[in-house]
């Protein structure tokens, strides 16, 4: 398994480069002849040295915000050139461009989306890097990339995936549901990614205290869990009275009986008009209780 991943996090996850035997060569072929050349006909691009060097510039800002200027400073082509070609990536799915979640307090968030790749292999065949996956210096972008294009796969086709980030620089934080924590136990790859870029950010991880009590059983092999409760950004909020009368609304509204789950809900709601994202194996019943309350599926 430890192979599998590793193989899909530098090289990617297109048929014919995970089964060949010289991955970097089919992928040198697949990013002239389809993406480049293809590209270049399909869409007669005018510049087609600026859309190269372009496509190199995406995948060396991965997971960034793009500022849509400043890349048309550094290819030397119009700020609408680069938004044209960004259009092109996406349609023919090679870029995803991931807007900002805006709910209330608009004027905090950033309007900027952040790019991603759509495969992991064209995008490091770009950067020209195919080192180990622990071993890359690009190694937080890079995992980055594979965990958006695992969960693009994973959500249904009507849930988009958007990025949270205040004009301060602040990112978002996140409320752990019991299948999150359960994720964390059998060491879930997007769990840890996860968890390793909040602290990055000093985001704040809440696990509501029914969530810890349906979770936790004082078993050994629950030390990563009791890590997790150790860490200075670490919040348990208890079910207090108002909290509780939350909850209770909450259930009669949804028609719904899940009392931890509510409980999951009224934490995220704590975040104001702009809801905390919720880290969840079960989408759907969270769905119910609110849907304006934004899901990251483990």
């Amino acid at each position: 398994m430890e192979e599998r991943l590793e193989r899909h996090l530098v090289f990617g996850g297109y048929p014919d480069v995970w089964l060949g035997d010289a991955p970097e060569v089919v992928l040198a072929g697949l990013v002239e002849a389809v993406i480049l050349r293809d590209a270049s006909d399909l869409f007669r691009i005018g510049r087609p040295d600026a859309f190269r060097r372009m496509l190199r510039l995406a995948a060396g800002q991965t997971g960034s915000l793009v500022n849509l200027s400043e890349w048309a400073s550094i290819l030397g082509i119009s700020r609408d050139t680069v938004a044209s070609y960004l259009e092109i990536l996406e349609a023919g799915h090679i870029v995803a461009m991931v807007p900002p979640y805006a709910g209330g307090r608009r004027s905090e968030l950033t309007k900027t989306p952040k790019v991603f790749f759509v495969d992991n292999g064209v995008r490091n065949h770009l950067v020209h890097s195919f080192e180990p996956a622990g071993q890359r210096v690009d190694a937080g972008p890079n995992m980055e990339n594979w965990v958006f294009g695992e969960l693009q796969k994973a959500l249904p086709l009507e849930v988009d995936i958007h990025h949270w980030r205040s004009t301060s620089k602040a990112e978002v934080d996140f409320v752990f549901d019991t299948g999150a924590l359960i994720a964390l136990e059998r060491g879930d790859r997007s769990v840890l990614v996860l968890l390793q870029r909040a602290t990055q950010t000093n985001a704040v991880i809440h696990i509501p205290s029914g969530v810890v009590a349906q979770a936790w059983r004082g078993s050994p092999r629950q030390a990563p869990l009791a890590r997790l409760l150790r860490r200075r950004h670490v919040a348990v909020p208890p079910l207090d009275a108002a909290i509780a009368r939350q909850v209770g609304v909450l259930l009669a509204d949804s028609g719904t009986a899940d009392v931890v789950d509510g409980s999951v809900i009224a934490c995220a709601r704590s975040g104001g008009d702009t809801p905390l994202t919720v880290v969840t194996s079960d989408p759907y019943d969270m769905a119910r209780l609110d849907p304006r309350v934004p899901l990251v599926i483990v």
